[in-house]
């Protein structure tokens, strides 16, 4: 090991080539490679003192050890139940993976456990993709006990320009309680035809193990498309959307022309 440069040293102690004793509490932190980024940001997260600044200085370590005493290490359990909510952060308020390596939140989760190592892109990425496999599998029991479900479906364009269908499933528990999850929502390449939507939706209920016999009715809107593909699934009831139905009529009534001088003459009325 070369001889340390960096104002760190002052502060902390190598031990090996990836690890450092810090001199004011005696935690060991992690230094992989010589890297002090970690020690530096506890140093200023626990015992506030910034390394970089020229005026740095150290408060009394017999103060700053019996404070740091009554902190117990971070156990493993721990550290992999923030690991946990990391990746259900990510995943439910639909953040980028690359926020976990942003400084930003890094400094964060630093600030808050200064002994947990923030994971890498790939990590998160693998802790996210147990989560759902979980989930899908508890979801799938669910629905395999229930007697009946719903479907509603849709499809949408991102501001990519990148088309979507969306599949939502409904159920009621034995308590009664309404119960509603997404199935998926996956990416629609091919045209959006009546027979591809069919195709679509034949395969969501069979991937997710849901039986034509389970299916009460199966909600859409009025476009021509996903309605050719409801009378291609004829086993499947339907119903179509009551609030988009009620928007093309209102939609329609206002194109009328005795209703666009009404309400231009209510318009005149009011301004005079």
């Amino acid at each position: 090991m070369g001889k340390p440069k960096s104002n760190v040293w002052t502060h902390a102690k190598r031990i090996d080539e990836n690890s450092a004793k810090c001199n004011l509490c005696n935690e060991t932190i992690s230094a992989k490679g010589g890297n002090t980024t970690t020690i530096k940001r506890r140093l200023v997260a626990i015992h506030k003192i910034d390394v970089d600044k020229a005026d740095a200085t150290t408060p009394s370590p017999s103060i700053t050890g019996f404070l740091m005493a009554s902190k117990p290490k971070l156990s493993k359990a721990r550290s992999a139940e923030i690991d946990r909510r990391i990746a259900a952060f990510v995943a439910r308020d639909g953040r980028p993976i690359s926020t976990v390596e942003g400084d930003g939140f890094r400094d964060l989760i630093t600030y808050i456990e200064p002994d947990y190592d923030v994971k890498s892109r790939a990590t998160t990425t693998s802790h996210i993709k147990r989560m759902y496999d979980a989930g899908s599998k508890s979801l799938k029991l669910q629905l395999s006990k229930a007697k009946y479900v719903a479907f509603t479906t849709g499809l949408w364009t991102s501001t990519q320009n990148i088309a979507y269908m969306c599949v939502t499933v409904h159920r009621l528990t034995p308590e009664w309680h309404l119960r509603s999850a997404i199935m998926q929502m996956r990416e629609m390449g091919e045209k959006h035809t009546g027979q591809n939507i069919s195709v679509r939706l034949a395969e969501a209920a069979s991937e997710w193990g849901t039986a034509e016999s389970q299916i009460s009715a199966a909600v859409h809107d009025n476009g021509a498309n996903i309605n050719l593909a409801m009378d291609l699934l004829d086993a499947w009831p339907d119903q179509r959307c009551f609030a988009h139905t009620l928007q093309l009529v209102i939609s329609s009534g206002l194109n009328i022309k005795a209703i666009e001088w009404m309400l231009g003459a209510t318009t005149l009325f009011c301004h005079v």
